[in-house]
């Protein structure tokens, strides 16, 4: 009688195997239209989004190795095969007092300091205090992490934070 009220190694696994695939439901779309590194999507999106940027009006730099522009392209080419969703840009000094308007209120990106998974993130990143050998001279610093969601959906959201700033 014991032995039936435990449960069996079966019905264990299949409950784990039922909880995985719920952890992996959301990313479904990507791991089967997409190559299955998901680190390929999100480099390829990321570097959309950072050569929009490029060219976007209040933004004064754009934070990603990956782009020839970037000082550091030259090594970042010698040591890396590839770049993940994770970026940063600074904006023009006197958008300081607007950060909160592109931040705040979008659509498809929360507001996070986490890599993100396989959702879009964006948070101001303040320096002040925290670097000890160069200090940050640039604008105002906006961190993201480029998730899973359409590259347009993504741009479209950062375009509705620049016309929320006046830019």
């Amino acid at each position: 009688r014991s032995s039936s009220r435990r449960p069996s190694i079966s019905s264990s696994s299949a409950r784990a195997r039922c909880c995985g695939c719920g952890r992996k439901r959301p990313t479904c779309w990507a791991r089967r239209s997409r190559p299955t590194h998901t680190g390929c999507c999100h480099e390829a999106s990321a570097q959309r989004i950072a050569q929009w940027l490029q060219e976007r009006a209040g933004v004064s730099q754009v934070l990603h190795p990956a782009l020839s522009e970037h000082p550091d392209h030259a090594l970042w080419q010698r040591d890396f095969s590839g770049s993940c969703g994770l970026f940063s840009f600074a904006l023009a000094p006197e958008l300081a007092s607007r950060v909160a308007l592109l931040v705040d209120g979008r659509e498809h990106f929360g507001i996070g300091y986490s890599w993100g998974g396989f959702e879009s993130l964006i948070m101001p990143a303040r320096l002040e205090g925290l670097r000890s050998v160069v200090p940050w001279l640039g604008g105002p610093l906006i961190r993201i992490h480029v998730g899973l969601e359409a590259v347009t959906d993504l741009i479209a959201d950062l375009e509705a934070g620049f016309r929320a700033m006046g830019v």
